[in-house]
């Protein structure tokens, strides 16, 4: 009877130890495997708030120029309309268009440009440091006037 119990003890201590083992291998996968789902559902969120920051960063500077360019056209057509009316010359009406664009601040560093054409060459009627140049040749005045209209962004 002592070997019954004795074969019975081992066999259930050996078995008791291979259940444990594959209980404890289980944990291990489903903790990796839930690790990895929790990785990549914080992608996903992140992924997905970056875009939505994007759009509503885009969204915020398109609605922040329309504003600036509709105060700009309310700007000139006060003047246009004062020179018409003959109260100011078109000269005093340029320049004070002049003035109160370049007041104009665009974010840290930008600022409100107007480009013309003299002959065959692009210039910069208002410009706050290169005013009445020509600038055929320069890179951003090549975007602009392709451009046409909008904002560039550069360093």
């Amino acid at each position: 009877m002592k070997l019954k119990i004795k074969i019975f003890l081992i066999f259930g201590a050996f078995i008791f130890f291979i259940t444990l083992s594959i209980l404890f291998m289980n944990v291990l996968l489903v903790r990796d495997s839930v690790n990895n789902i929790a990785n990549k559902n914080l992608e996903n969120i992140l992924d997905t708030a970056y875009r939505s920051t994007q759009t509503m960063l885009n969204s915020s500077i398109k609605n922040y120029l329309r504003g600036m360019t509709e105060k700009s056209l309310e700007i000139i057509m006060h003047y246009y309309e004062e020179a018409k009316k003959g109260k100011i010359t078109v000269n005093q009406a340029k320049l004070k268009i002049e003035k109160n664009l370049k007041l104009f601040k665009i974010g840290e560093t930008g600022y409100v440009v107007v480009m013309g054409i003299r002959g065959k060459h692009l210039s910069l009627d208002i410009h706050p440091f290169l005013q009445g140049q020509k600038c055929t040749y320069r890179l951003g005045c090549q975007v602009w006037a392709t451009q046409k209209t909008g904002y560039t962004e550069y360093n």
